[in-house]
């Protein structure tokens, strides 16, 4: 509003040359919801284009409401989360034992270790591609899938789904395998006929040929919405929360006990949007191993958005769980490959989908220094969502 503070509704580091005009319509921050304007400022970078980029004219939607009516909607089926129960089919299996198909089967029993480790699925050979069918109790229409890979990550190529006996649907698919030196949970995005087929099958298609030996899958898991809705309801819309941590619960390291501390992280941003190695933000002792916070906020919410403020060498952040106080953690974003970034930014990933799902006051955040092979600082993180019925 006039003469009051400024809200950030959108932000990105990569400015980009596009040929043509175009209307700009970013998705907003889950504060702008929540936020009352009547001024806004538009921030540009022209190194992409070397040029003139000439804007035309500025329109904003919104109502002017302080409180949304309420309004009727479809409530959300509920999101059923499964592990796989039989196997149905495999190319082959190292042994009867250890290292069998029927290991890939319930929860994870070598994850988050890594290594040719017995509890999870081996195939007899490596020179040659292989894939394994399995079956879950409840057919869904899917959402994600999750693959707990723990030997030479990388080369699940395909995947299929179906409902038993039906025509396989293409799910997901690459042409390129890897090979990766640590487990990982594999989620990747998948297509969107995806959300409307029902499946209770999954065929999983690999290629060894990046890293020429075993890869093994310890467990599958699926995530989607079960056939039925509700019936429309009215429903009062909930208030936005908007938070700030206010505990560290735990931490792989601290640089000191002081400007460093991982108590630096706690409360809004003392660094940020300056950009350096400055006292005021966590910083780690080491930096050639990974790296993790614990934080907890004062009220346990549904996540809609999580926004972590980076003040040197931001990039490192590879993967977010949450979990209610001594809970199972449950996975909210992950990716493989930390990049290096100069300057600072407030680090807005999209969250899987069952993020909308839980109740959580537990955030954790792993971090990985390799791009940068030096410090990586954290000033603040903030948590949008809202409470539990």
């Amino acid at each position: 509003m006039s003469g009051g503070p400024w809200t950030l509704l959108w932000q990105t580091n990569g400015p980009i040359q596009i040929q043509g005009s175009r209307i700009f319509s970013p998705t907003l921050m889950e504060i702008s919801k929540t936020v009352k304007i009547n001024q806004l400022r538009i921030d540009m970078d022209m190194s992409a284009s070397n040029s003139w980029c000439e804007l035309d004219a500025v329109q904003v939607v919104g109502t002017p409401d302080e409180t949304a009516p309420p309004t009727v909607v479809q409530p959300q089926p509920t999101v059923v989360q499964q592990w796989a129960s039989r196997v149905v089919s495999f190319s082959s299996q190292y042994n009867n034992a250890g290292w069998s198909a029927q290991q890939i089967l319930g929860q994870p029993k070598v994850y988050p270790r890594y290594g040719d480790i017995q509890g999870a699925w081996a195939t007899s050979l490596v020179n040659r591609t292989h894939y394994i069918e399995v079956e879950f109790d409840a057919p869904i229409r899917l959402s994600s899938v999750h693959i707990y890979e723990t030997f030479n990550p990388g080369a699940v190529v395909k995947l299929q789904g179906r409902m038993s006996g039906g025509p396989w649907t293409l799910l997901w698919q690459t042409n390129g395998p890897i090979q990766i030196q640590e487990s990982r949970i594999f989620s990747p995005t998948l297509m969107e006929i995806s959300k409307t087929v029902k499946i209770n099958q999954l065929r999983i298609d690999m290629d060894m040929s990046a890293s020429n030996s075993w890869c093994e899958l310890d467990a599958v898991q699926v995530v989607g919405t079960p056939d039925g809705t509700a019936p429309p309801t009215v429903v009062q819309p909930q208030p936005t929360v908007v938070q700030w941590a206010s505990r560290v619960v735990s931490f792989s390291s601290q640089y000191n006990n002081e400007g460093w501390s991982a108590h630096q992280i706690l409360g809004q941003p003392k660094v940020y949007p300056h950009s350096g190695d400055i006292q005021g933000a966590w910083a780690t002792s080491v930096y050639n191993t990974p790296q993790y916070i614990q934080v907890e906020f004062d009220a346990p919410i549904r996540l809609s958005s999580v926004h972590i403020y980076e003040t040197y060498n931001p990039g490192a952040v590879v993967k977010l769980q949450g979990r209610m106080s001594s809970g199972p953690w449950t996975l909210l974003w992950q990716t493989n490959r930390p990049i290096q970034i100069q300057g600072s930014r407030i680090f807005s990933p999209t969250l899987m989908e069952i993020s909308k799902t839980v109740t959580i006051n537990q955030l954790r955040i792993d971090l990985d220094l390799s791009a940068a092979n030096s410090w990586c600082e954290l000033d603040a993180v903030q948590l949008v969502g809202w409470h539990r019925n």
